[in-house]
């Protein structure tokens, strides 16, 4: 979608008809702008299946990557509430990543300054911007609230948030975002459904009906939201590293 031209529509966040404003996702101030090439999933599968092809490389973005997804107002509100201290969340953990030796299986334990509530609720407010009109509205109105009341704690309980760092030879270090159903249990045959955004060699996943990744190499950041809107901690992690390719992606 042009990010010049104008757009009235629903936003993304509150639901009201209003002119939809250029949401960076990450934010801007997280080094997303620029032209800026991201890894697109059905290519990457194309890449795999077809070697003898030419290869595909995605889709090249402008002066950064966003959506027009929300009115100007949830845009400015989110991005004072939340944007400069999920940047400190993200450079601190990049700069121990960028430090870290190629071949390791696991970041150093080091200790993360942050404002946990506020960097949750930037993140879900990421995954509201790129799922537009795609969550059922019971849990649309959950996240909802839960993001535009800034001292809410009231996390929905019927969803997970996953972080991952990833290994410095990750194809998908920009991926573009991914909403989708995927195979939970080939026995059973059920599914369950999960959203991921990957950028800069972290990522996030986000999945509904409780479903829940056991694998050791996610983080679930759900007890982000036991901490007040004012509440720094500073906490050791051991962050473990995960190669994202096709073959290793879940």
């Amino acid at each position: 979608m042009p990010r010049g031209k104008k757009i009235i529509d629903y936003c993304a966040l509150c639901g009201k008809e209003e002119k939809l404003s250029f949401e960076h996702v990450p934010p801007q101030s997280t080094g997303n702008k620029g032209n800026i090439q991201l890894s697109n999933f059905v290519d990457e599968l194309d890449n795999i299946d077809n070697p003898h092809f030419i290869r595909k490389y995605g889709k090249i973005y402008q002066n950064g990557v966003g959506y027009k997804s929300l009115c100007e107002s949830c845009n400015k509100t989110t991005g004072s509430w939340y944007g400069s201290d999920y940047k400190s969340w993200k450079q601190q953990i990049e700069k121990i990543r960028k430090e870290n030796p190629d071949n390791s299986s696991e970041l150093p334990e080091t200790t993360i300054t942050f404002f946990p509530l506020r960097v949750l609720k930037q993140v879900l407010s990421m995954f509201i911007s790129v799922n537009r009109g795609k969550f059922k509205t019971n849990d649309f109105e959950k996240m909802k609230n839960f993001i535009l009341s800034k001292n809410s704690q009231r996390f929905p309980t019927n969803i997970h948030i996953y972080f991952f760092v990833l290994t410095k030879d990750s194809p998908f270090e920009k991926q573009t975002p991914i909403y989708a159903m995927w195979p939970y249990s080939i026995l059973d045959k059920a599914a369950y459904t999960f959203s991921e955004i990957t950028w800069g060699g972290l990522g996030y996943i986000l999945t509904l009906d409780e479903i829940k990744l056991y694998d050791n190499k996610y983080i679930d950041i759900n007890f982000f939201s036991k901490y007040t809107y004012d509440q720094e901690i500073s906490q050791d992690f051991v962050f473990p590293l995960k190669r994202n390719d096709l073959i290793n992606l879940y």
